[in-house]
């Protein structure tokens, strides 16, 4: 299996960002909140933000690992989806397997919402 995060799986510009941001569904959690919509892509995409009020930039490094690792490991069942995770502070002290867990119920919410939305269109 490959745990890898190029660049093609990285939300990198403003624009897609601020497209996943405004058209998106969202689904919060206690330490993640996860905005996302379907692509035309056959592989997800994932942006990640962590604000200041999440700690200093060790702290804030330290959480933004852990999301990649999250999404390497859970990758294959996102299917086609652009998606930006949001971490709160709660965020901060999570262990991997935490991290995990959260970013795997939200994805699985997220995938949810967006099926129910596009049945209903």
């Amino acid at each position: 299996m490959n745990f890898d995060f190029p660049k093609s799986f990285r939300l990198l510009k403003r624009t897609e960002f601020k497209t996943a941001l405004s058209h998106g569904v969202k689904v919060v959690d206690r330490f993640l909140v996860v905005i996302g919509e379907k692509s035309d892509r056959p592989h997800p995409r994932m942006g990640i933000i962590v604000s200041k009020k999440v700690g200093n930039a060790v702290v804030r490094n330290q959480t933004k690992r852990r999301l990649r690792e999250a999404f390497r490991h859970h990758k294959l069942q996102q299917a086609n989806l652009d998606f930006v995770v949001i971490a709160r502070h709660t965020a901060a002290g999570l262990s991997q397997v935490q991290m995990d867990l959260s970013f795997e119920r939200c994805l699985s919410k997220l995938k949810r919402k967006i099926d129910a939305s596009a049945a209903s269109v």
